[in-house]
């Protein structure tokens, strides 16, 4: 006859290495099993500037080991347009492009404006030609 010991340690178990295995990786996934890829990003503005300059190492990037293999292509385009912009932040706020405020400011609008309308549109046009052929 098995113990109920032996069941609470099955759980306890379980429930560990559920725990552990949530630990190992960094994705975050809806009841539809979509990667959370927050796009489009806000605009960057005054009001915010210092967060996009101060807190650019924080803020998650999405290398392809984030996604699953297969069916989230469009959520893989986002997350590449992400890391690009992500990018072009650190290129603006680092000093080297830009030193003033308002001008750190432009440089990051207009990488929303590149990356987040040219890049992201492209990578959909090619998807969906590549789908069609």
């Amino acid at each position: 006859m098995i113990s109920s010991g032996f069941f609470a340690r099955s759980w306890l178990l379980a429930l560990l290495t559920l725990d552990c295995a949530k630990l190992g990786g960094t994705q975050n996934f809806d009841a539809l099993q979509e990667p959370d890829v927050p796009f489009p990003p806000a605009r960057p503005t005054l009001q915010n500037l210092a967060a996009i300059c101060h807190y650019g190492q924080s803020r998650p990037r999405y290398p392809p080991s984030f996604f699953p293999r297969s069916g989230v292509s469009f959520f893989r385009r986002c997350g590449k347009a992400i890391n690009r912009l992500e990018s072009w932040y650190s290129m603006c706020c680092s000093g080297e492009v830009a030193q003033q405020n308002s001008q750190i400011l432009c440089c990051a609008q207009q990488a929303v404006s590149r990356v987040c309308v040219c890049v992201f549109i492209l990578y959909e046009y090619i998807a969906h030609w590549n789908y069609l052929f």
